[in-house]
Order: structure tokens, then C-alpha cells, then sequence
């Protein structure tokens, strides 16, 4: 499974590329808590996404996040049997927000 270090993460975000987009599957009362802001980023609980992943493009490159990195690879793991292209963010908001 592909992941990327949350260092390249940050510098991905400033590139502005519209070709990704980035899935926090962490749950509402965690995404008020906090969150990365940018329009490419959207809320999608990881359990919603066994059942429905209708928001998604497969045509763009998936960078999966949670808290800590647990979450996003059940995601992963999920998105990538439908056939998406995803890439883990080790360490999740945990590490975005210490960096």
C-alpha cells in the first residue's frame, strides 16, 4: 500500500494540484474539532465508504487522512478493492498538526 510522510504531504497541499483530492475519514465531531482547510478536502466517514463512494473521482490521485494513520488505511484498503488510486497520510492530523 502507498503512503506518503506527512513533510511531503504539506508541500503537496501548496502545489495547488487539482488533479487530488484528499478524503478525512475521521467522524463529524472530529472534523469540527479541526481540519485541513482546502477545497480539495472533504469529509467521508470511514464506514460510509464500504457502502457509498459516489463523491469520489477515479480519476484523481486519493490522499487518505485520520487521526493518527489507522483509519485511513482501513480506507485505503477499501477504496483500492473499487478500484482507486490511494495514498495513505502516515501519521494523520496527529502529525499535520504538530509540523
Amino acid at each position: 500500500m502507498n503512503s506518503i510522510n506527512i513533510k511531503d504531504f504539506k508541500n503537496l497541499l501548496k502545489e495547488k494540484n487539482e488533479d487530488i483530492l484528499i478524503v478525512d475519514v475521521r467522524g463529524k465531531d472530529e472534523w469540527n474539532a479541526g481540519h485541513i482547510e482546502d477545497s480539495r478536502v472533504i469529509n467521508k466517514h470511514v464506514n460510509s465508504l464500504m457502502f457509498d463512494s459516489s463523491k469520489l473521482d477515479k480519476s484523481k490521485q486519493i490522499y487518505l487522512i485520520c487521526e493518527s494513520g489507522g483509519r485511513s488505511s482501513f480506507a485505503q484498503l477499501i477504496l483500492t478493492t473499487k478500484g482507486f488510486n490511494c495514498i495513505n497520510v502516515d501519521g494523520g492530523m496527529s502529525a499535520f498538526k504538530k509540523l
